[in-house]
């Protein structure tokens, strides 16, 4: 009776279990992240550099009595590239070939001393010691020009 009696203190002590109530909403679980497999068949798009836009430059080509320094430029389309005779004797910078120069868009050795020769890759004059002629350049392109005057004296603007 003793063990009966225990038993039943036992019983009457020990814990109850806790009611659970179900939450006020049920929320579905996330979903998993879909897992992508790379298809080894695709090339996988390059990837490119990117650049800020070139801005137009002014530049300026030396004549001297051996020929034009630097012989070669390359510019940005807009730019302006300044002859500047710094020899004693007499040049004359133009589009090439000789002795048309139509070698640049819209420029011919017949528009100078026209209204349109402020257009034209053609200085139209001998340009003394110092003197200056600037073109701008908007075509793209590998422009060759020479010396009017000396036509073995010859270089080339490129406009990217």
């Amino acid at each position: 009776m003793v063990s009966l009696l225990m038993l039943a203190i036992l019983v009457g002590c020990s814990p109850k279990e806790a009611a659970v109530s179900p939450p006020d909403e049920i929320m579905p679980p996330a979903p998993a992240e879909p897992i992508v497999v790379p298809d080894e068949s695709q090339t996988p798009p390059e990837l490119t550099e990117t650049t800020a836009p070139t801005q137009p430059e002014n530049i300026v080509v030396e004549i001297t009595a051996s020929g034009f320094t630097p012989r070669s430029v390359t510019v940005p389309a807009g730019s302006s590239v300044t002859f500047v005779n710094t020899d004693r004797a007499p040049h004359w910078p133009a589009s090439g070939p000789h002795p048309i120069h139509t070698g640049y868009p819209g420029s011919t050795i017949r528009k100078c001393n026209t209204g349109e020769e402020s257009a034209i890759f053609d200085a139209c004059e001998s340009l003394l010691k110092d003197d200056r002629y600037t073109f701008t350049f908007t075509e793209k392109g590998s422009w060759k020009y020479h010396d009017h005057l000396d036509p073995s004296l010859t270089g080339t603007v490129v406009v990217e």
